[in-house]
């Protein structure tokens, strides 16, 4: 008997994640031993807008969440990834996504947030799909004001800050978006 094979009648598979962001794309291999799979993809935010009277929000990073992937046979097979940077200011960043590589599953998709331009060009949230728990859609971001920048919309997830959220409004040039998340966690 193998190591492998030893490890697996003994029910000796210890969890694990892998975390991949900000411009980062490959396969991930299915690790032997693996039962089951919940894949999180977070879509990075929009940039947002600038204005010397307060720039507009990027929009939040939509979110799509898959679990309960039964993967207890696929040791050594693979699945697609891609994790992109942020939209730079004024404008989306690409999708995140997920999709089959020689293991087959539907494609999960999480669409960056639009970006703020100027002052009053909300960037919309991006949309999300394919998941089979969660597909939401990240908030808008707010306009700026009389020399206060407006807000970058939060994820699709609920939460704010990286990774993926809208760029906040500036007094000048706009920024970028925070940067797409891809997580593999197996059990």
């Amino acid at each position: 008997m193998g190591i492998q094979q030893v490890l697996l009648a003994a029910g000796g598979y210890t969890a694990q994640t892998f975390t991949y962001n900000n411009g980062q794309s490959g396969s991930q291999t299915i690790p032997y031993g693996a039962q089951n799979l919940t894949i999180k993809v977070w879509a990075p935010g929009g940039g947002s807008g600038g204005s010397v009277n307060g720039g507009a929000g990027g929009g939040g990073r939509g979110y799509s969440e898959s679990d309960g992937i039964h993967v207890t046979s696929a040791g050594g097979q693979t699945i697609n990834y891609n994790a992109p940077v942020g939209g730079v200011p004024g404008n989306p960043g690409s999708a995140a996504t997920v999709s089959s590589g020689t293991f087959s599953l539907t494609t999960m998709t999480a669409n960056s947030g639009g970006g703020g331009v100027g002052q009053s060009t909300v960037g919309a949230g991006g949309t999300a799909s394919g998941g089979t728990t969660a597909n939401n859609t990240g908030q808008s971001g707010t306009a700026g004001s009389g020399g206060v920048s407006g807000n970058g919309g939060n994820s699709g997830a609920g939460t704010s800050g990286s990774p993926g959220s809208g760029a906040n409004g500036t007094l000048s040039s706009g920024a970028t978006g925070g940067y797409g998340q891809v997580q593999f966690l197996f059990s």
